[in-house]
């Protein structure tokens, strides 16, 4: 066991330096740490110019209200169909500051 928590630990240490190397702006944000950050990072992949909006994100997450109505009742689902969906980093927006 001992040898695991040496190399999780070194692992931590690398993905701190990643992280904050490459995107230290989403680590300054209330509530985001290293494994969140790097979460986001890898869901916006090489292209984050994907995710351009709010919206944008939502999409991504499977959040997305998609007009779900029939006859005269007017209701909305989620869009479950989402390309690539990270999972706890889409409660925390890189939009909301």
């Amino acid at each position: 066991m001992a040898v695991l928590d040496e190399e999780k630990a070194g692992l931590d240490e690398l993905l701190e330096v990643l992280v904050t190397r490459t995107a230290p702006q989403l680590l300054a944000l209330h509530g985001v740490g290293v494994h969140t950050a790097a979460t986001l990072l890898v869901s916006a992949g090489d292209n984050p110019e994907r995710l351009r909006s709010e919206a944008a994100w939502a999409h991504l997450c499977g959040v997305a209200p998609l007009e779900a109505s029939s006859g005269k009742v007017v209701r909305r689902r989620l869009n479950r169909a989402a390309i690539a969906r990270p999972t706890p980093p889409c409660g925390a927006s890189p939009w909301s500051a």
